[in-house]
């Protein structure tokens, strides 16, 4: 480590005492870059709040990110409250309750990843209410995941998304639903893969 660094953290200490968080930021703005370019900038990078809410990491990812991922409402409202757009909000993970539905369709949160066919229902009845239109993601639970991943999440009933076999009936019903538009979908199989051709 540098010495400027050193003095860095020497500073933070005596001002704040320990333990402390201490963020190099432009550390984080070049990683966002590399992983840009490493893959041909064919690929928007998404930063998952729950990782770090912390208002000035987010502060200094906004324009550098392209989109973020919240877990609740309460982590959208911390991304708002930075200046990023609705739009840029992608709102995932399963336990939505009720009132973070409607939240985030009233706010434009611009992609709302569905787990259930009765997530979609939902998202729609407050889209109608609001009247507007809901960009929506449906979450498919694989059937299967390659190997060399630490956690498999792919193969077995899970709280994660519409298992794979009921796939075809669920998106027949969520394709009749009016003020939702279907963008795309959220596969997740695995975390902890370090293995370039199981990911590929």
């Amino acid at each position: 480590m540098d010495t400027s660094r050193i003095e860095t953290l020497r500073r933070c200490a005596r001002q704040f005492g320990t333990p402390s968080y201490v963020y190099f930021m432009a550390d984080s703005h070049a990683r966002v870059e590399e992983l840009k370019r490493v893959f041909g900038n064919r690929f928007e990078v998404s930063f998952a709040v729950k990782s770090n809410p912390n208002l000035g990491v987010l502060r200094h990812l906004l324009g550098r990110v392209d989109t973020f991922d919240v877990s609740s409402f309460a982590e959208a409202q911390r991304v708002l409250a930075i200046g990023a757009r609705p739009e840029d909000i992608t709102f995932s993970g399963p336990g939505k309750r009720e009132e973070e539905l409607r939240r985030a369709v009233q706010a434009g949160v611009g992609e709302i990843v569905c787990e259930s066919v009765d997530e979609a229902v939902s998202v729609d009845r407050y889209a109608s209410r609001y009247e507007r239109k809901a960009g929506i993601l449906v979450r498919i639970n694989p059937l299967r995941a390659p190997k060399n991943f630490s956690v498999n999440m792919a193969g077995k009933p899970s709280q994660f998304g519409i298992d794979e076999e009921e796939m075809e009936a669920a998106l027949a019903t969520i394709s009749r639903l009016e003020n939702t538009e279907l963008l795309g979908f959220h596969i997740y199989a695995g975390t902890n893969g370090l293995n370039a051709e199981a990911i590929v």
